[in-house]
């Protein structure tokens, strides 16, 4: 049997940590990168996973990834983001609005170029979850 690897990014918590914990279960060997390395390690360590610590705005940590990963990605799982700046636009934080659009926006295409060439080998799959907010 071939062995399908998966990256989640935000695995640390909420629905990063629930998809990586299903797609370990559906036999995918799961590399779970996020900021807070401590929970994505405990997390990994469950799942017989790998865990990266990855800030998906920092172009060093997603070069790291993409070494990590390899030459080939069944599935990407773009779930990291924040729901930051969400007040009322009279009151906007625009400094929120610019952080929460370079992690959901910028950060998921970042990676998802990063790891593009393991995906095309692999005809791999995208699937962009970030931040509904």
């Amino acid at each position: 049997m071939t062995t399908r690897i998966a990256v989640v990014t935000g695995a640390s918590s909420g629905i990063g940590a629930a998809s990586a914990r299903r797609l370990a279960a559906e036999g995918f060997t799961v590399i779970c990168a996020a900021r807070r390395f401590d929970r994505v390690h405990e997390l990994a360590a469950e799942i017989g996973g790998t865990a990266i610590a990855c800030d998906v705005t920092d172009a060093d940590d997603v070069a790291m990834l993409a070494e990590v990963v390899g030459p080939q990605l069944d599935l990407l799982v773009n779930n990291a983001g924040g729901a930051v700046g969400q007040e009322p636009l009279a009151d906007a934080d625009f400094d929120a609005w610019t952080t929460m659009y370079a992690t959901n926006v910028l950060g998921a295409g970042r990676v998802t170029a990063a790891l593009l060439p393991a995906l095309t080998t692999a005809s791999g799959t995208v699937i962009f979850i970030t931040s509904t907010a």
